[in-house]
């Protein structure tokens, strides 16, 4: 069964998309972010990704109001992202009651930090971000682009014992043209042990079909669902067909 993760991404307590992670083409939306998580928690979404846009271009936490206030809307799961450069940001994040984080550009520029986070925090609350852009792991907000590919940086975090890995094709990101189902379905083919989160191009229900076949493990849902792509009602058919 494959899980539906709605996004919200996060610009001075609003809700916003980016395309292609360009701080340049903003969208924001007339959304309460804790409003949005209660919502989704009543349609029976239960995990929620979020970006913490201002914290990934000043690479520290910013929105953490934004975070306590959703945590507060709805007995959801919550998955942090943008910023987190030490474990005091980790402690800080899971102690208003985000479940995991996503190491992001750290993954790929400090190995040995993250390794640390992996022993002191367990890989049950790391998510390993792997955010690509032709086969390369891209950092610091997409801005730059690391030394590593794509195969090469999932075998190095499996070995060293991560589990969770969202897949980003940047490429796709807010485009609404479709995700890159066949290089999901390599990745499941190479790496089965590794929990996949896809995201990405998602566009309409048929892709999620289709993300499920490739093996993926779990969808991320971000512009598809704020363009009405994509309808809560559909999320909910999808969650009763899997289930």
């Amino acid at each position: 069964m494959m899980q539906l993760i709605p996004a919200i991404d996060i610009i001075e307590g609003r809700c916003v998309r980016l395309k292609k992670g360009d701080f340049a083409s903003v969208t924001v939306y007339d959304y309460e972010p804790d409003d949005l998580v209660a919502t989704f928690y009543r349609s029976g979404l239960t995990q929620i990704h979020c970006v913490d846009l201002d914290g990934a271009r000043k690479r520290c936490p910013v929105n953490l109001s934004a975070l306590k206030k959703m945590v507060a809307s709805a007995p959801v799961k919550i998955e942090w992202g943008g910023g987190i450069t030490s474990s005091a940001d980790i402690h800080t994040i899971l102690s208003l009651g985000a479940e995991r984080i996503v190491a992001g550009s750290a993954a790929a520029t400090d190995t040995e930090l993250v390794k640390n986070w992996l022993r002191e925090f367990g890989p049950d609350k790391i998510v390993v971000g792997a955010d690509i852009r032709d086969f390369k792991i891209a950092v610091h907000g997409w801005s730059d682009t690391s030394d590593w590919n794509l195969n090469d940086f999932l075998a190095f975090w499996l070995k060293e014992g991560a589990k969770y890995f969202l897949c980003t094709d940047i490429s796709r990101d807010g485009l609404l043209k479709g995700p890159a189902v066949d290089l999901y379905k390599q990745l499941k083919k190479q790496f089965p042990e590794a929990f996949l989160i896809a995201s990405g191009g998602v566009s309409c229900y048929d892709d999620l079909v289709e993300l499920e076949k490739a093996g993926v493990d779990a969808a991320i849902i971000g512009k598809a669902f704020y363009e009405g792509k994509i309808s809560l009602n559909e999320m909910q058919t999808f969650i009763a067909h899997a289930s």
